[in-house]
């Protein structure tokens, strides 16, 4: 597909409907029967192919999978990193992004382009057409097919078995990590150009929970271990990934998204981003601009969170998210109330989690009384904004 798109790429997207038809293959592709790997591949080049065709046209569906491809995506990713640093043991590691380590392409961590404050980058196609990243699903070499019935006590079969983990964990972050920094990729293109699309309550604190708790995993507290070794060689490049994320929190400026990041109390932390600012002013992963407009995002956040520090009342809480719900929806299935957002995520799933009946679009209807409830609220809120603005203005 990739091959024919380069070699006729004018006449091939001259009409508007096959880029449509990008987006309904895209969305189709979850009620296939396709391993996980050739669906995670044909997505990476319908990505690829509307990025460079700067075609931003793509609908909540859409968006709504592709935020679920980088949450699973990051997760095993990450998860691959953590056992591969495990399997090297004690021994000094180098990569990750740490805000007191040394210069920015320094040891094992990923290199940046000289060009920090241009758009979204471009991966080359070398990065997806071998078989160490996105692979088919021949690939003889993948250790899940070793036949675990060959084990036994004999101490080079469980070196065997250790080199199958390793090749195992390699394969998983490889193909994992080119997939999901091309979703961070597009994810920034389509906020660029399609910000509505991310501002509809079916997406946006699903949105916000996702870089949020992505933010946290690679400049938090344990950051430290997904320190490894050569971690271009696992196609793992943190501080690509942080440039990315900071550039999607800068574009992000208006006041609702501002506020939904805030609102966030699973995984915001104003001292995250405070440390995701110092760490890309101190390794220029940001260009001069681009960190100025991130420190008035900054500020703005700052005084979000004055006003989020106001108890929000238990009873309009998401039981899942613990954030504050903005629109209600009452699963019949268990009669527990979620946001929308939540709603949404639930049903690519299928199951109610508080009692694993089965969850489709018809079990969840809008939980009126506590609509009612949260109106009441954000009027009372807004009516004391209004009071001290208008006390800082005398």
């Amino acid at each position: 597909m990739l091959y024919y798109y380069k070699e006729d790429k004018k006449k091939l997207f001259k009409n508007k409907e096959l880029n449509i038809s990008l987006i309904n293959l895209y969305n189709s592709i979850n009620r296939m029967e396709q391993t996980f790997y050739d669906k995670y591949s044909v997505r990476y080049y319908i990505s690829r192919i509307l990025r460079e065709e700067e075609y931003y046209d793509v609908g909540v569906r859409f968006v709504s999978y592709m935020i679920g491809d980088l949450e699973h995506l990051l997760c095993e990713g990450f998860n691959a990193i953590i056992s591969i640093k495990r399997s090297e043991g004690n021994s000094s590691v180098v990569g990750g992004v740490d805000g007191n380590s040394g210069g920015g392409n320094s040891g094992g961590g990923s290199n940046i382009s000289s060009n920090s404050g241009g758009g979204s980058s471009n991966i080359s196609s070398s990065n997806i057409s071998n078989n160490n990243n996105i692979p088919s699903t021949n690939n003889t070499n993948n250790p899940s097919t070793t036949n675990p019935s060959s084990t036994n006590n004999n101490p080079s079969i469980t070196n065997n078995n250790t080199n199958n983990n390793n090749t195992r964990d390699t394969f998983v972050a490889r193909s994992c990590f080119v997939y999901a920094l091309e979703c961070l990729y597009f994810i920034l293109f389509l906020i660029r150009r399609n910000k509505r699309v991310f501002s509809k309550e079916e997406v946006l604190n699903r949105f916000v929970i996702n870089i949020n708790s992505n933010l946290k995993t690679i400049v938090g507290p344990k950051c430290s271990t997904l320190k490894v070794k050569n971690a271009e060689k696992y196609n793992f490049k943190p501080k690509e990934m942080l440039r990315i994320l900071s550039l999607i929190y800068i574009e992000m400026d208006t006041l609702n998204f501002i506020e939904s990041i805030v609102s966030d109390r699973m995984y915001f932390n104003m001292s995250l981003i405070n440390r995701c600012y110092f760490i890309c002013n101190e390794k220029y992963i940001l260009s001069e601009i681009e960190l100025e407009k991130m420190k008035k995002n900054i500020e703005k956040m700052e005084k979000c969170v004055v006003v989020e520090d106001e108890d929000v009342p238990e009873d309009i809480m998401d039981p899942l998210t613990c954030s504050a719900i903005c629109l209600p929806v009452k699963l019949v299935t268990s009669g527990v109330t979620v946001d929308r957002s939540t709603f949404e995520l639930l049903l690519l799933d299928g199951v109610d989690p508080f009692n694993r009946e089965r969850l489709d679009e018809s079990k969840g209807v809008v939980d009126e009384e506590m609509l009612r409830r949260i109106e009441e609220y954000n009027k009372r809120r807004r009516d004391s904004k209004d009071k001290e603005d208008s006390k800082d203005k005398e």
